[in-house]
C-alpha cells in the first residue's frame, strides 16, 4: 500500500520510498537504509555505484553541524555525516533549507567530512554562488569549527564534532 503523499510502501516488514529519484528500502534486520537503484520511468544503470549506509559501519555517525545563523531559517541546525553533505531546498538533500528561494533547488553546495584527512572542505556546485568572508568560492576550500559561508541569502557556521584525534574509528 503506499501512501500518497510520501510515497512510502509498507509490504512484508519491509518499507520502501523514493527520494530524488532513488528507489530505497528499510528492512528491519538489514541495514539501515538500502540504495536500491533508480525508480520506475528513469534508466537502469548497472554501473552504478551503490552505497550503503548502516550502523555497523560507521559512516552514518555524526562528523558535525552546520547552524543557520542568519537567514529564513535562523536559529536551526543541520547534522553532518561522512563524504559528500549536499545543501539544497529539495527534501532529498543531506542540508534541507526550504525557506531561502535563494539557495538552488538541488546540490546548491556541499559540505564534505573528508575522514581520511579528518578535515571538512566546502563545495560550490553547478556554478551556484557561494561565498565564505565575502569571498566568492570558485573550487573547493577547506573549512574550520567557526568557519561561516553564506548561500542565497543564509549564512551558516561550521560545528565541528570529528577532527585530529577525535573520530569514529573502527573499534
Amino acid at each position: 500500500m503506499e501512501c500518497p503523499m510520501c510515497r512510502r510502501v509498507k509490504e512484508n516488514g519491509q518499507e520502501s520510498f523514493t527520494v530524488s529519484g532513488w528507489q530505497m528500502a528499510r528492512d528491519q534486520d538489514g541495514p539501515e537504509t538500502l540504495w536500491l537503484g533508480e525508480s520506475r520511468g528513469q534508466a537502469q544503470d548497472s554501473e552504478r555505484t551503490i552505497g550503503i549506509f548502516s550502523r555497523a559501519r560507521g559512516n552514518d555517525f555524526v562528523t558535525g553541524w552546520l547552524v543557520c545563523v542568519a537567514g529564513p531559517e535562523r536559529g536551526r541546525d543541520y547534522r553532518l555525516h561522512h563524504g559528500y553533505n549536499n545543501l539544497g531546498r529539495s527534501s532529498g538533500q543531506d542540508i534541507y533549507v526550504s525557506g531561502d528561494p535563494g539557495i538552488s533547488r538541488e546540490g546548491h553546495c556541499s559540505v564534505v567530512y573528508d575522514p581520511a584527512h579528518s578535515q571538512f572542505l566546502l563545495v560550490p556546485l553547478k556554478g551556484n554562488l557561494v561565498y565564505r568572508n565575502e569571498e566568492m568560492l570558485e573550487h573547493p576550500v577547506r573549512i574550520e569549527n567557526g568557519d561561516r559561508f553564506r548561500a542565497g541569502s543564509s549564512i551558516f557556521e561550521l560545528v565541528v564534532f570529528c577532527r585530529e584525534g577525535h573520530t569514529w574509528e573502527e573499534k
